[in-house]
């Protein structure tokens, strides 16, 4: 699979391919989204939103690409909520090429990326109401450390030591 699989990091001005592998991802989004975002709001999120006393200089932006195609996205914020911890704000895939091992194959380059980043423990949050995201997580190592509610849902704080 890898010789076909490509991670790029990419910036803002790819903000149209973004919108639309977005758009084919309706059923990822639904967990936590009530109505569609516009793509200036897709754009904002992915790029440029930030949790308080962070630096644009340690989020990246990975296009998925597979034969060329855009086919799925993945968000890191490194250095998160503390030193050597990254945050994986999103890791999602166009309908037609999941259940393939593409996320696995993804995940392992995320961890080797944090790893190159001087990383020790990755962190991400998977809402209660996604029972796939969950058991995905906990099959790639990841243990619930604590919950949160919010207006969308009760997520699910997850972490796993970088070993």
């Amino acid at each position: 699979m890898n010789q076909e699989i490509e991670l790029v990091k990419i910036a803002a001005s790819q903000s149209p391919a973004v919108y639309e592998l977005m758009m084919s991802c309706l059923d990822y989004f639904s967990h936590w989204q009530k109505q569609q975002p516009t793509i200036e709001e897709v754009e904002h999120d992915l790029f440029y939103d930030l949790p308080p006393d962070t630096d644009l200089a340690d989020k990246e932006v990975f296009a998925v690409m597979k034969v060329g195609q855009l086919v799925g996205l993945i968000d890191l914020l490194h250095d998160y909520p503390q030193e050597e911890t990254t945050i994986l704000g999103l890791m999602v895939f166009h309908p037609r090429v999941r259940h393939q091992g593409l996320g696995t194959f993804c995940y392992q380059q995320v961890e080797n990326r944090c790893r190159e980043k001087g990383q020790s423990k990755l962190r991400l949050g998977v809402y209660q109401s996604n029972g796939i995201g969950q058991k995905m997580w906990q099959k790639q190592g990841f243990i619930e450390v604590s919950q949160q509610d919010s207006p969308q849902g009760r997520l699910l704080v997850m972490e796993k030591e970088l070993l």
